[in-house]
């Protein structure tokens, strides 16, 4: 046996038996145990990024997921416990996450990179199964098969291999990866795999290897390699430009777009249920996982915009215009934002809830979405002109020998050219002593400024008032 084919049979091999002996969650209770794999497969994910936290992941059934209410007690392809939809996903399962050089070493994965290693929809504490039967009137809809290609019925009557696409409803896999300092992610998804031909009987799984739109990846030479991403709104300003003179404020948001690494399938359904909510079919392709909402947040403490927000505050803002998607996956938006206020940008993976009602019938169809898969950027504080935008913070006027050294900094500078600084006195009153160039500017990061300031300027004031061309000032005592 050549090397690389005798690899793959034992990889595989450890999949399946490190999955076996756990197997009595809610497919069926042991009696449907559909396989993820991925390591067995030589696919992979990147290693994570420099100063990135612990790595903890979670799969669920795209459409059916539901991560805030994870128990273990979902049952079969609905995910229902007590009348409670806590959806079809991981549940309270640890996802095995391996590191892939150090557990296979036989085997040429890159230094750091990650793959999914003994995880099974039969696995103990997972919600759910993916296994659906979303149409009732169907015969055998519950057929214990990922979206067989049959006539399932006339299978049954002793009549294999009648081309049928009917029972195709078993919607597809999502992945979400994420570290423990918020800043990165990985996505994936994949449908079942594809049945050779009418006559394919077998189970059914999931093969995160078939990722088709990744990175190339050495070992197989297949384009399955799974990357990391910035959370979207992390890392460069999300608010791109502002006007400062208006009343509420119109700003330019922007952001890097998600891209979802999948297998781009495609798998024609002609389910009624399924072609009633909208879809063609059971594929990654045929199913729009990405949706961005972009919430506000009222400033309490000027002073203070960020680390003052109420935590339960955060509400939905429409935009004026967008988000539009430019061919480089660069994502803008027109807000009108109140004064006094904080941005962020949430997003959301996995199908849009076409419902609020979960009921076992509306949840069966698919249409109760997915539910807690997702990440939201940190705030991004535009409003008034006190509330961030070129604030001096910080400042200290120390006096030395022939001036006063006068430093400070600030948070955000969005619309900011520069700031001047005033000696104030009793006699002369507001003079005008020194002028600063912005260093941010217009990028939404913050800046460190220090200026000396001539002792032969200052004509024996006291205090100093450093204020930027936003309006924004505040007074120092010269210590």
């Amino acid at each position: 046996m050549r090397r690389g084919i005798k690899a793959l049979v034992v990889l595989a091999a450890v999949a399946v038996t490190l999955v076996g002996p756990q197997l009595f969650a809610f497919c069926d209770t042991g009696r449907e145990t559909y396989a993820i794999f991925h390591c067995a497969n030589r696919g992979y994910y990147d290693a994570p990024p420099a100063g990135s936290g612990p790595v903890s992941g979670i799969f669920w059934n795209i459409g059916f997921g539901n991560r805030d209410l994870n128990t273990s007690g979902g049952l079969d392809g609905t995910g229902f416990n007590a009348k409670a939809f806590n959806g079809n996903d991981s549940g309270l399962f640890e996802v095995n996450i391996l590191d892939a050089p150090a557990f296979f070493p036989s085997e040429n994965f890159p230094p750091g990179s990650l793959c999914l290693g003994s995880n099974n929809w039969g696995n103990s504490g997972v919600d759910g199964c993916c296994d659906h039967a979303r149409d009732t009137l169907l015969a055998f809809s519950d057929d214990d098969l990922l979206n067989p290609t049959f006539d399932v019925q006339a299978n049954q009557n002793g009549y294999p291999g009648v081309p049928d696409s009917r029972w195709i409803q078993d919607a597809p896999l999502g992945v979400l990866l994420t570290e423990g300092t918020g800043h990165y992610f990985a996505l994936a998804a994949v449908a079942s795999v594809p049945r050779f031909d009418a006559f394919d009987v077998r189970q059914g799984h999931f093969n995160l290897a078939e990722v088709s739109n990744g990175g190339p990846n050495p070992m197989t030479a297949a384009n399955n390699v799974i990357g990391w991403q910035r959370v979207p709104g992390d890392g460069s300003p999300l608010v791109r430009a502002v006007d400062p003179n208006s009343t509420p404020r119109q700003a330019l948001l922007g952001w890097t777009g998600v891209k979802v690494y999948s297998d781009q399938s495609t798998r024609p359904s002609t389910n009624a249920a399924v072609n009633a909510i909208g879809l063609t079919g059971m594929g990654t392709a045929e199913h729009s996982l990405i949706r961005y909402v972009i919430e506000m947040n009222g400033i309490d403490d000027p002073n203070n915009p960020v680390g003052g927000l109420d935590p339960n505050g955060w509400s939905a803002l429409t935009p004026a215009s967008g988000p539009t998607v430019d061919p480089n996956n660069d994502v803008t938006a027109q807000v009108e934002i109140p004064l006094d206020t904080c941005v962020r940008l949430r997003t959301y993976f996995g199908v849009a809830p076409q419902t609020s009602s979960h009921s076992t019938t509306t949840c069966r169809q698919g249409i109760c979405g997915d539910l807690g898969y997702g990440v939201v950027s940190p705030p991004s504080c535009i409003g008034g002109a006190l509330a961030a935008d070129g604030v001096p913070r910080n400042a200290q006027a120390v006096r030395g020998k022939g001036g006063v050294d006068l430093s400070f900094d600030t948070s955000t500078e969005l619309s900011v050219t520069g700031f001047k600084v005033y000696a104030l006195t009793p006699s002369s009153g507001r003079q005008e002593v020194a002028t600063l160039s912005c260093k941010a500017c217009t990028t939404g990061d913050g800046a460190e400024y220090t200026v000396r300031i001539p002792m032969g300027q200052l004509k024996g004031a006291r205090d100093l008032e450093i204020e930027a061309s936003t309006g924004a000032s505040a007074k120092v005592a010269i210590k």
